[in-house]
């Protein structure tokens, strides 16, 4: 199964945002889930730098070099995923939405539960809402899906009799 990731980049102003300039030259990025704990410093690199400018350093992050690809991820984050650019469309004439490949993972031990689940408590990751507003993930819940029983003529297992029993006809 392949892995992928996606987000949008609308430019600022008349120009495309660095993140949309460097992938048109250089096809790999790295995606950080960020918690509470850098959140902060996650927020001063969407500062009007230059490109000149190294973001890391302006933060206090640490770079991390790829172990797949050539792009540096960010020490202090608790989950990074290298990714391979799959592609970039072009939304309007203002915004590029980005599809990636995942291609390798870096998940800080103390987040992960097991060999193959991340803790969400510890996590404590955010996400931007857009603008200046960020929401926190503490409030979850949870919804049990509906089965739908073989049977019944709406479920996955009828559609594909049905199917089949017309590519046969």
């Amino acid at each position: 199964m392949l892995a992928t990731v996606c987000f949008s980049v609308i430019d600022r102003g008349k120009e495309r945002k660095d993140t949309s300039r460097n992938l048109a030259e250089h096809p790999e990025f790295v995606v950080q889930i960020v918690s509470e704990g850098i959140a902060g410093q996650m927020n001063h690199t969407c500062g009007d730098f230059g490109a000149h400018i190294n973001e890391f350093a302006e933060a206090g992050l640490t770079p991390v070099p790829g172990t797949a690809v050539q792009v540096p991820w960010v020490k202090e984050a608790k989950v990074a995923m290298e990714c391979r650019l799959t592609h970039n469309l072009r939304i309007g004439p203002s915004t590029d939405h980005i599809i990636g490949e995942i291609v390798y993972w870096h998940i800080a031990e103390e987040v992960m539960i097991g060999k193959s689940k991340i803790d969400p408590d510890m996590l404590q990751a955010v996400g931007r809402m857009g603008g200046t507003t960020y929401c926190r993930t503490r409030d979850r819940f949870s919804i049990d899906r509906p089965v739908i029983p073989d049977e019944d003529p709406r479920s996955v297992a009828a559609y594909r009799n049905r199917r089949a029993a017309t590519d046969k006809g």
